[in-house]
């Protein structure tokens, strides 16, 4: 007997969510989230990264139907361990990747507040994003969770 569709959702969100939940750690500033899919398809992840930012993501989504959906870079900062913790979306279909990371970094720096904080990517392209971004930003680790 197979099991009902929202037993396998539930296991599949518990996997998602403790595969996440090992990598944020107080040390962890924020997550780059690369995918293929825009926000409102609900990409791999994106329950886990909403409960990591209390809702976040879905009153953004709620939002966002009123309007035009757009691909640009979302930015959003909630809070983790006591401080600020950041999750930026790219989709992959963006003409610059490189410079798009370059321009959250830019905005994100402020907010670190340890030597060598780690930020985690969550990366479905075939560029080697964390290489381009240890030699952009050497005061950062950067940590490939895909």
């Amino acid at each position: 007997m197979d099991k009902p569709p929202f037993i396998i959702r539930k296991f599949v969100l518990e996997k998602e969510l403790s595969v996440i939940q090992l990598v944020i750690t107080p040390e962890v500033l924020g997550l780059f989230w690369l995918t293929n899919d825009d926000l409102i398809k609900k990409p791999k992840y994106f329950h886990s990264i909403d409960y990591l930012l209390d809702g976040l993501l879905t009153n953004y989504l709620n939002i966002e139907q009123q309007n035009e959906f757009s691909r640009q870079k979302k930015f959003f900062v909630s809070s983790s361990f006591g401080h600020p913790f950041f999750v930026s979306h790219i989709h992959l279909g963006s003409t610059d990747i490189q410079e798009e990371l370059i321009e959250i970094m830019n905005i994100a720096t402020p907010l670190k507040r340890i030597e060598h904080q780690k930020i985690v990517i969550i990366d479905n392209s075939t560029e080697n994003i964390s290489a381009f971004l240890d030699k952009k930003f050497k005061d950062f680790s950067f940590v490939n969770l895909s």
